[in-house]
């Protein structure tokens, strides 16, 4: 048996899960404490309407059996006894009916629910009468009933059994029972006794004539105008006296805003607690809105009031759908922004009201075909079904305020057209204007206005500008124009004449400004305005211009194609929202194409007549904006083309391979449609998301479908070749998706140029060509030759030509693919590279031999025969270069006189030249027959020429900057090239002016940067010696070179460079030239530490230490301790005998640390001295000698030979007395007296 599904109800339902349980506990606690308090006896349950207090009451009566509970709702009231149709009538407003019959209507439905609540066997006495049903059993009894008490009147007076109701007559003896009479007689007063009560109930009935349930209607006697309740309060209080209820549950009173009738309720509760013949508590609920009392009126009407906390709102409601979705297993059908934003924009929903939105979903899925339509939509309509039903009844006849507002679509996009229209215009007068404008550049333009002021001013010879004078000729520069345009008024020198033929420069000034020449030259454009456009022709504007009013063309074309909410997008929807002015909801609605044009799929039923039902599902998803699979096959393809719209086969649904064959079939009928079919096909960028599935689209159809031959469609196959042409013409850019999609398999690549290479034209070949890499794929490989079958030989030749196809790489051709090869290689077809010119060296070639291919590659195919490939080659040098000479490893053997052939060709570039030269073995003899300096220079920092000063004076004169270059100072300091150019003077190879030559010897003696080992080298090779050379650049180890060499004269100016840059080395200066030294002694300055560094050399001659001591200023000699030293040891060890005077005699006893060179000095000059210098200088002797010149002292100093000659000339001259030598010593006695 069929399962039923699961049906939610739209009434308030009894909670029974724990979590939902929870969230209704307080209220659940609150209603029962207040029922069971003595204190409280009018509970309001308040709260917004569908907030859920009637959920609340049901679960609380479901949870308390042990209260007998009375339900009372007004939710059903209708007032028909007001001026006929209450359902015109807003209750809502008093001053549309009396409050008063109101009133009690409301109570007499109140005591209608009391009454017909219980059987009327429960309330026997009470007066209201009501129509009650009689089973057919009870009515049976009922008949015989009256007939056995018929039939007991009958015998009762037929048999005379009246007398036996005598007292007299009765007997108590068994044998005088008269059974049937006491039978009749039982019946009988049975009879009448039921027939008693009967009346006397009917007696104390009165007014309310007649209830009847069945139809909800009353009969009311006199008393109409009389409270209901006060009327009926016996009835009321009879009723609970005979019923066991004690909590009365009453909803939906308050929708009627009359707060009279709680004011009778409560007294009704009052009376009924207080009454002694009901002896239990009854407690009134009342379920109401929050709103119903104002201020503190509420509390005034009830004991206790609950308020509830709406169960579901605006801000939640999207979880209670998402329950109900959940719970029907329909959760995935909605998209989560749908679910999450579409019912917070309903402001009075509540759960039933979402209950019965969902319910009615559930039903028109099933009945329209489950999932084929957008469930958000289908959602969406049913919600505008519910908030609007008067409107949707009308959408489904062409009416109303929902087919209104899309019926007016096209006035929304009006502006958006206009806009575009107006740019459009726009655009084509500015390209009217920039064409129009004939003057060729903005100087000429200049002049025309240049000669306008002259017409103007006809006599003027110059114009003054700012007090500056300018020739009408001077006018036409660019500054003095820009200042001309400003000008309010021209002043203007003319030559006025005066006194026979003599004229006066005169100034004058007209009150014209350059706007009235403008006007006079083009009263359209001002000089500006001209300029631009000039400049805007020359920038190439106008294609610029064209591309864009492109762009806008098919930018309006796709604005009439858009649906409302992409309209909507762009466009305010505010403005046209009038019929929806205050929802929110179907703002949300319509803007996020919740509801849109297509809304008629959603209410109502397809029934096939001219189209299949999968016809009709394809055209469905079509314009619902659903994509079917490509090759979901169509039946009456003619009649879905018709009743699908223009607009919608620019959009990606529309794909489908069988539209697109009829269409390909068909495109002359349906011209518009199948061009809009291409354009989509052909719109996106290839390189995006949109454009692969495009792609995919093309590449499924032209190489995986296939017709279905066995039905009859418009079309007998797919006319790939029509679909190939079509598309590489109106697709630029065709190859390049091809091609971007660098995954396909190389086959299908070649699958695709067979197609095309086949089908389209040449000129759109080309076209696709100049926007993609489709030179590059023909040119990657000639196997492509091979797969040109099929396709007219001089069809490939031509496009190879057009396209100036290179191929990167040749194979050697078979016999099918020679012709195109020759014609590849007659035209020149191929790059330049290793491999293709090889293949065709081997393949064209006619001489012997390939030795020399592999070592001299270029000398051996200038040897060869091939012309043609000579010629290619000669005119591409470059290319040759780069991608054969340089790619073979061996090829390093060419001749001295090719590699100067390339060095001396301007078309090569430099990075190949400096290739070549790092190659080749080959060493340059004759540096001169290469005319570039920047290519001598390369052979010099590769060393790639012989060693010889001539090659060196060569590059040096080249590139006359007067100074060693860095790369002839790196080849100088190589070893081997200074090493060997040391051999050899550099003045004998050299051929050249003496000046010249003495330049570049000076700049190699100058240059710092030569190794010292180079350096040192090289100062063999130069003659040159200099006398005042500024050598203080150079590092002290060369500076030491030139001393050592001899290359600096020792002259006042070098020597003083030398101390003055060269501390350490002036000395080795010196040295180098002693005699020199002195010469020049007179013009030298020296400090006293220089001359004391001088007197110590050991490499200094003592010869000339002796002159050079007596060029010494005696002060510095008696100033200075160690130079006077010195002075003295070396007078002592040359044993000079040029006198000295007696005071530096003594400062040199005074400073002299050796005893032996005083000894010296004083046998030496001993007889220069007087006694009196004599004992001066002896008193400087230290002990013993100073003892000598002491009286009576007898010292003994050493018996040394200068001891000796001093001791025995002392005694000639009786400075002692006396003296004895004895065996190593001299004994003497000093003088005695004077």
């Amino acid at each position: 048996m069929k399962q039923p599904k699961k049906t939610t109800s739209l009434a308030p339902k009894v909670l029974t899960e724990i979590e939902e349980l929870d969230k209704i506990k307080p209220y659940l606690n609150a209603l029962e404490n207040a029922i069971l308090s003595d204190e409280i006896n009018n509970i309001a349950l308040t709260g917004a309407y569908g907030s859920g207090k009637s959920t609340i009451i049901k679960t609380f009566q479901h949870q308390n059996p042990n209260f007998n509970f009375l339900n009372i709702s007004l939710a059903t009231f209708r007032d028909e006894g007001i001026e006929g149709d209450r359902s015109s009538i807003d209750l809502a407003k008093p001053e549309n009916i009396k409050n008063s019959k109101i009133n009690r209507l409301i109570e007499l439905s109140i005591l209608q629910q009391i009454f017909y609540h219980v059987e009327p066997s429960e309330i026997p006495d009470s007066r209201f009468k009501r129509i009650r049903s009689i089973s057919r059993e009870e009515l049976s009894v009922f008949s015989i009933g009256i007939v056995l008490w018929t039939v007991s009147i009958i015998i009762l007076f037929k048999e005379n059994y009246l007398a036996l109701f005598n007292p007299k007559t009765w007997t108590f003896a068994l044998e005088d029972i008269d059974l049937i009479a006491l039978i009749v007689i039982t019946i009988f007063l049975f009879g009448i006794g039921l027939a008693s009560a009967k009346i006397t109930r009917l007696l104390n009935r009165s007014k309310i004539n007649k209830l009847n349930i069945f139809n909800g209607e009353i009969e009311i006697g006199n008393s109409v105008d009389k409270s209901i309740f006060n009327q009926h309060l016996d009835e009321i209080l009879y009723f609970f006296e005979s019923t066991s209820y004690n909590v009365i549950v009453i909803e939906d009173l308050d929708r009627f805003k009359n707060t009279e009738v709680f004011t009778k309720l409560r007294e009704i509760n009052l009376l009924l607690n207080n009454s002694k013949l009901i002896k239990r508590k009854i407690a009134f609920i009342y379920a109401i809105r929050d709103d119903i009392f104002q201020n503190e009126e509420r509390t005034k009407f009830f004991d206790y009031i609950i308020p509830v906390i709406p169960f579901i709102s605006p801000t939640n409601a999207n979880e209670q759908l998402s329950r109900l979705l959940k719970d029907a297993g329909l959760e995935h059908d909605f998209t989560e922004d749908f679910k999450d934003g579409v019912v917070t924009f309903i402001d009075d929903i509540d759960m039933r009201f979402l209950t019965n939105i969902f319910h009615e979903y559930t039903i028109y899925k099933e009945s329209l075909g489950g999932n084929k339509l957008i469930q958000d939509n289908l959602f969406a309509i049913i919600i505008y079904k519910n908030l609007y039903p008067k409107d949707f009844v009308e959408l489904s006849k062409n009416k109303g305020k929902l087919f209104d507002f899309f019926r007016k679509k096209h006035i929304y996009i009006d502006k958006l057209i206009s806009d575009i229209d107006f740019k459009i215009n726009a655009i084509e007068t500015e390209i009217s204007n920039i064409e129009g404008e004939q003057i060729a550049n903005i100087r000429e333009l200049r002049a025309i206005y240049i000669n306008a002021i002259q017409s103007k001013i006809p006599k003027a010879v110059d114009i003054s500008i700012e007090g500056r004078i300018y020739n009408f000729f001077q006018l036409n520069d660019k500054d003095v124009f820009e200042e001309l345009l400003d000008l309010k008024s021209i002043q203007y020198y003319w030559l006025r004449p005066y006194s026979g033929n003599y004229k006066d420069y005169t100034i004058a000034t007209m009150d014209m400004p350059f706007s009235e020449i403008e006007q006079f030259v083009n009263g359209d454009f001002t000089f500006r305005e001209r300029e631009s456009l000039i400049k805007d022709r020359d920038d190439h504007k106008v294609e610029k211009l064209k591309a864009e009013k492109k762009e806008l063309k098919e930018r309006r074309n796709e604005i009439k194609t858009w649906d409302a909410r992409k309209v909507f997008e762009v466009v305010e929807i505010d403005p046209y929202l009038a019929d929806f002015v205050n929802s929110n909801l179907m703002r949300n609605l319509l803007l996020n194409g919740y509801i849109d044009e297509n809304y008629h799929h959603y209410i109502s039923q397809f029934h096939a007549v001219n189209i299949t039902q999968a016809d009709y599902d394809f055209e469905r998803n079509v314009k619902k904006g659903f994509s079917s699979a490509y090759n979901y096959e169509l039946n009456k393809i003619r009649n879905v083309v018709k009743k699908i719209p223009t607009r919608y086969f620019e959009r990606r649904p529309i794909l489908n391979y069988d539209l697109l064959a009829f269409l390909l079939t068909n495109s002359s009928e349906f011209k518009e449609k199948f061009e809009a079919f291409i354009k989509l096909l052909t719109g996106y960028k290839y390189n995006s998301k949109d454009g692969y599935e495009m792609f995919s689209f093309i590449k499924g159809y032209l190489f995986e479908y296939e017709v279905n031959q066995t039905l009859h469609k418009g079309f007998s196959n797919k006319n790939t070749g029509e679909f190939v042409k079509v598309l590489t013409k109106e697709w630029p850019k065709f190859w390049s998706c091809i091609e971007t999609y660098s995954n396909l398999p190389k086959a299908d690549v070649l699958d695709f140029f067979q197609l095309i290479l086949k089908f389209a034209d040449i000129d759109d070949i080309i076209t696709n060509a100049l926007k993609s890499q489709l030179k590059t794929f023909i040119s990657k490989d000639s196997d492509i030759l091979s797969s040109v079958e099929g396709t007219e030989h001089q069809k490939v030749v031509t496009l190879f030509q057009k396209l100036n196809i290179k191929f990167i790489t040749l194979s050697s051709p078979n016999i099918q693919t020679r012709a195109l090869f020759d014609a590849i290689y007659e035209s020149n077809h191929y790059i330049i590279n290793d491999v293709n010119v090889e293949v065709i060296y081997k393949l064209y070639n006619e001489e012997e031999g390939e030795n020399n291919y592999y070592t001299s590659n270029y000398s051996a195919i200038q040897n060869s025969n091939l012309e043609i490939l000579k010629n290619y080659i000669n005119s591409n040098i470059n290319d040759y270069l780069k991608n054969v000479f340089l790619k073979i490893e061996t090829n390093d053997s060419e001749t001295e006189e090719t590699v100067v052939d390339f060095l001396n060709n301007a078309e090569i570039n430099a990075e190949l030249i400096i290739r070549i030269v790092r190659g080749q073995k080959i060493k340059i003899t004759n540096l001169a027959n290469v005319k570039e300096a920047y290519n001598m220079e390369l052979l010099f920092e590769y060393n790639k020429i012989k060693h010889t000063w001539a090659n060196v004076f060569t590059y040096y004169t080249a590139i006359g900057d007067e100074v060693l270059s860095e790369v002839l100072i790196s080849y100088l300091n190589s070893e081997e090239a200074y090493l060997e150019l040391s051999k050899f003077k550099l003045d004998d190879e050299i051929k050249a002016e003496e000046v010249d030559i003495d330049c570049f010897t000076l700049d190699i003696v100058l240059c710092n940067k030569l190794t010292y080992e180079s350096y040192n080298h090289l100062m063999n090779s130069t003659t040159y010696t200099y006398d005042n050379l500024r050598f203080e650049n150079l590092s002290s180890d060369k500076v030491q070179s030139l001393i050592k060499h001899g290359k600096l004269i020792f002259s006042e100016s070098n020597f003083k460079r030398m101390k003055e840059h060269y501390s350490e080395l002036y000395l080795s200066f010196v040295e180098q030239n002693q005699v020199t030294f002195i010469s020049e002694f007179d013009k030298l300055s020296l400090n006293e530490k220089e001359i004391l560094a001088i007197l110590s050399s050991n490499n200094i001659s003592e010869k000339i230490k002796l002159e050079f001591i007596y060029k010494i200023d005696e002060d510095i000699i008696k100033k200075d301790k160690k130079i006077s030293s010195l002075y003295c040891a070396i007078k002592a060890r040359n044993n000079d005998i040029k006198s000295i005077p007696i005071d530096l005699a003594i400062v040199l006893f005074e400073n002299s640390d050796s005893i032996e060179d005083r000894i010296k000095i004083l046998n030496l000059h001993f007889w220069d001295f007087s006694k009196t210098d004599l004992e001066i200088l002896i008193g400087k002797l230290p002990k013993p000698y100073n003892k000598i010149a002491q009286k009576r002292k007898k010292p003994s100093i050493s018996n040394t030979k200068d001891n000796l000659e001093l001791i025995r000339s002392l005694d000639n001259i009786d400075f002692i007395s006396s003296f004895e030598i004895d065996g190593a010593n001299i004994n003497i006695v000093a003088r005695y007296s004077d």
